[in-house]
């Protein structure tokens, strides 16, 4: 049997975002596949945040991201700080957006199951 997989929604004019505009107007496209690839990475985390404070996050979002662990801090870091994109604690990193529209789908979902 297939593992399911994890699902989430995003608004299909989401490239009018005035943050992920100013994102991709600062770094480029390349930025904003970026962004959603760290998304999909979220969306499979418990709880839908990357535990940053593991000793080797940076190399792991590297990784994935075709980036040095050093260049994927300094990303993530910006997409905190300067564009508002994600939110962390110093331990851990999320989107409050993707957490808020997972926690509705499974709300959703659930309610279905009920239903049928």
């Amino acid at each position: 049997m297939a593992k399911e997989t994890a699902a989430f929604l995003h608004d299909s004019n989401a490239r009018h975002d005035p943050k992920l505009k100013a994102l991709r107007r600062a770094r480029g496209k390349a930025a904003i596949c970026d962004f959603w690839t760290l998304a999909e990475i979220l969306r499979e985390q418990e709880g839908c945040r990357y535990d940053i404070g593991w000793k080797f996050a940076w190399v792991s979002l590297g990784d994935e991201l075709d980036m040095t662990p050093e260049e994927a801090k300094q990303f993530v870091m910006e997409l905190v700080e300067d564009f508002g994109l994600l939110k962390t604690d110093g331990k851990w990193l999320w989107s409050q957006s993707l957490v808020d529209r997972v926690e509705r789908y499974e709300q959703a979902r659930e309610a279905r199951r009920e239903r049928a």
